[in-house]
């Protein structure tokens, strides 16, 4: 794997980090910060992951794989907004879905997505060089 690669993920790991130590392990922040406020950096975390896989995932043989990083991450930013402006606009959300979103949100933020990219872009290299 390129030095690319490990810097994309160390900071991915680390802005897992914070934000798991920040706001899942430690209950005093959770109930200190206003739930809009919560919403606000949790959304603007997935952006910041999304824009470090954007840069720092590099598909040479694989391209599409670029496209589908793009569409996982946009097809969740959509549904989370979706869900999110439900909750503050029209009425909160039952515990279900808001526990759904939070599953949503983890994948995106979390290292393993985009690992398992580069994996499967490694895999791919290794299967278009068997061909040739």
């Amino acid at each position: 794997m390129p030095k690319q690669f490990w810097r994309g993920l160390i900071i991915v790991v680390i802005l897992y980090t914070i934000y798991y130590i920040s706001f899942i392990e430690t209950k005093y922040l959770y109930i200190n910060v206003p739930r809009k406020l919560r919403h606000l950096i949790a959304f603007v975390l997935l952006f910041s992951v999304y824009i470090t896989g954007v840069y720092h995932l590099t598909f040479k043989q694989a391209s599409w794989m670029k496209s589908l990083w793009h569409f996982i991450h946009i097809g969740g930013f959509i549904i989370l907004v979706f869900f999110g402006l439900y909750d503050w606009i029209i009425r909160e959300l039952p515990l279900g879905i808001k526990l759904t979103l939070i599953d949503i949100n983890e994948f995106l933020i979390g290292p393993t997505l985009y690992v398992v990219m580069a994996i499967l872009d490694k895999f791919f290299v290794k299967q278009k060089g068997n061909n040739i």
